[in-house]
């Protein structure tokens, strides 16, 4: 599918690299990407490019790193570019009215949510945790307003009940590259409808902090299992648990619903070839945990290395 119309394309990590290279796939007219600077990772002190860097080196295309796009230096650079059109995915940055104007087809952003359900910086991991069956993606013209402009088009995907964060936002970047070079047909044909965002269901999904990974036993076993998907890979799900007189911080990565008999919340339940542990209502088992500063283990080797009791307690 061809299609001669200038797009600049501004995104940075790897969903948003999934969709540029489903663009320049179907001959998309990419004339420039821009993607944030290359950065240092934990304790690495090489910087490393992001996800979109190495796909737009990939096919050659014009590449721009600054750290924000509504600057007059950013602004001078997309405006020499002429865009027709600008196409955003996970960049996290309102842009000024001014940048908004220069491309004369408009700018549509990719959302990875069923708008105006999520709007913000973490739709897909408020997905998991809210439990819900369903999300999907949606294209729709930037303004002012925090994910707010009109739709163009959304398409539905299934949350299966084995999701992470991780596996759920490869899927939707799939779909959503080929929804997103729908879009763009539609605009350059003139054949599409904006469509205003009902105000009705929306809600909010803010960017998660380290911090916000720490499971709150009260909730339901239900409602912990999806937090522990909700919020894999990032920040990551943890607890703290007393050994030797020490508090130690355990990450928690995999959990399923157990049919055990509750106690208290974060209550150790069982520990014998499993871990069970109680939430506010119903029980959880804990599949796989990391102890602080140590590898990936088996609940069972947590179970000796710790020499858990029953009765002994999370948090």
């Amino acid at each position: 599918m061809k299609n001669n119309i200038k797009i600049v394309f501004i995104g940075t990590p790897g969903a948003a690299a999934e969709c540029l290279d489903i663009l320049v796939r179907k001959k998309m007219n990419i004339v420039g990407v821009f993607t944030r600077p290359d950065r240092s990772v934990k304790r690495s002190a090489k910087p490393v490019p992001p996800p979109v860097k190495k796909t737009a080196l990939k096919y050659g295309l014009k590449l721009f790193q600054p750290e924000k796009i509504s600057t007059e230096s950013s602004i001078n650079l997309l405006k020499g570019l002429s865009p027709d059109l600008i196409v955003v995915v996970a960049f996290g940055e309102i842009f000024k009215k001014e940048v908004l104007d220069i491309p004369p087809m408009g700018c549509i952003n990719l959302h990875f949510s069923l708008l105006p359900r999520f709007r913000g910086a973490a739709p897909v991991q408020w997905a998991v945790i809210s439990g819900i069956s369903k999300t999907g993606v949606t294209v729709f013209f930037l303004n002012e307003a925090l994910d707010g402009g009109d739709v163009i088009m959304k398409k539905e995907l299934d949350v299966l009940p084995s999701d992470t964060a991780g596996t759920l936002v490869e899927r939707l970047s799939k779909i959503g590259g080929d929804v997103l070079a729908e879009s763009i047909g539609k605009i350059a044909g003139g054949k599409f409808e904006r469509i205003p965002q009902d105000k009705e269901g929306l809600s909010m999904a803010p960017k998660l902090r380290k911090e916000d990974g720490r499971i709150d036993w009260n909730k339901s076993a239900f409602e912990t299992e999806c937090f522990v998907r909700g919020v894999y890979p990032w920040p990551g799900a943890f607890a703290f648990f007393a050994r030797s007189g020490k508090r130690v911080m355990i990450k928690i990565h995999k959990v399923k619903v157990s049919g055990s008999k509750a106690g208290k919340p974060g209550e150790v339940m069982e520990c014998l070839d499993k871990l069970v542990v109680s939430c506010g209502k119903g029980a959880v088992e804990i599949i796989e945990v990391q102890p602080e500063g140590k590898g990936r283990i088996s609940a069972v080797d947590f179970i000796n290395g710790y020499h858990l009791k029953q009765g002994n307690c999370f948090d």
